[in-house]
């Protein structure tokens, strides 16, 4: 999947610098450390479901058997810079309410805010709160792929918070996703795809709530194997409720969309060090879409992506043109 990050126009491409996946040994011998489970209140219930217990023993089956035939080894990056990436990304920044576009079909380098941004080509966005959706898009605007990334509830985020503000994006709660319109942007065919994480309280929103609420139905639940740049899980399997090697994918349609079909994937990438940065997936769902130039809608965008239309707080964060390298490839190649 790695090659879905890169941004190619004609003869040049923009690529992520080799620091943005380059794991630390510090962080590498952490992440392969079990951790120490905390004790539970003699009185407390145990936050842990029959399908979480069965997703992770699930997985870890399924990635070993996947192993033995495909065995992972030390994957090749672009040179290291010694850049400090989380540097750049935690630089502070304020970004105001803004609306921006590169109608071209080449990547454009623009100043804005002190800093310089990479943006692709084809590509809308607008910093803003998802919660102003409806006035931030036209009435009636229909998309083939839609593509969310929510700010879920969780322990790690709240702690960075309380340290250090503005390095935390703003966490919504399960009530205020369920409130974003996202119907409306929707036809018969669209593809909805949901990342989240391994809280079986997301799981049940999803699946309860949200769905429902937005006329969809669930076609499928991929799983996102994440890999260190030596080849390895960035940490091991462990029991519920612990850190864990992967995420989960949600893909959904219309309800009344009776044409598509999806099973169970394992997709296997190395992760990058920035929290929260997930692989683009146009690459792999674009065969289903009904035109050769779809119209693309990502939520809770933190990077964007040529053709899309991205929409959040921190739209140009993963944009800035100093985690890039510029590739320049010959006529015949």
């Amino acid at each position: 999947m790695e090659d879905s990050y890169q941004q190619a126009v004609q003869n040049q491409s923009y690529v992520l610098k080799g620091e943005v996946f380059k794991f630390s040994e510090k962080e590498a011998t952490m992440e392969g450390e079990p951790r120490k489970r905390k004790r539970r209140k003699a009185n407390a219930a145990p936050d842990v479901s029959a399908e979480e217990i069965f997703d992770v023993k699930h997985m870890q089956e399924s990635v070993t058997k996947l192993l033995e035939v495909c065995p992972l080894r030390r994957l090749s990056i672009s040179a290291a810079e010694n850049i400090d990436v989380n540097a750049i990304v935690e630089e502070p920044t304020v970004f105001p309410k803004f609306h921006g576009q590169n109608p071209s079909t080449s990547p454009v380098v623009t100043t804005f805010v002190g800093r310089q941004f990479l943006i692709p080509p084809k590509s809308v966005f607008y910093n803003d709160d998802i919660r102003n959706l409806s006035n931030i898009l036209p009435n009636g605007e229909k998309f083939d792929l839609i593509v969310l990334d929510p700010p879920w509830r969780n322990k790690y985020i709240r702690r960075l918070k309380a340290v250090r503000t503005e390095l935390s994006y703003q966490m919504l709660y399960n009530e205020d996703l369920a409130a974003i319109p996202l119907d409306e942007y929707i036809h018969e065919k669209t593809l909805v795809v949901i990342w989240c994480t391994n809280s079986n309280i997301h799981h049940k929103a999803i699946l309860e709530t949200f769905l429902p609420k937005w006329s969809l139905k669930l076609l499928a639940k991929w799983f996102w194997i994440k890999l260190n740049d030596r080849g390895s899980l960035v940490c091991p399997f462990r029991d519920v409720g612990q850190k864990q090697p992967f995420e989960h994918i949600f893909i959904a349609t219309h309800q009344d969309n009776v044409g598509f079909r999806f099973q169970e994937e394992f997709l296997m990438s190395i992760a990058s060090i920035i929290h929260s940065h997930k692989p683009p997936l146009f690459e792999l769902f674009k065969k289903y879409l009904p035109t050769e130039n779809p119209r693309c809608l990502e939520l809770f965008a933190r990077y964007l992506y040529p053709g899309f239309t991205s929409v959040g707080l921190e739209v140009l964060k993963l944009q800035d043109i100093r985690l890039y390298d510029l590739q320049t490839k010959r006529p015949n190649e």
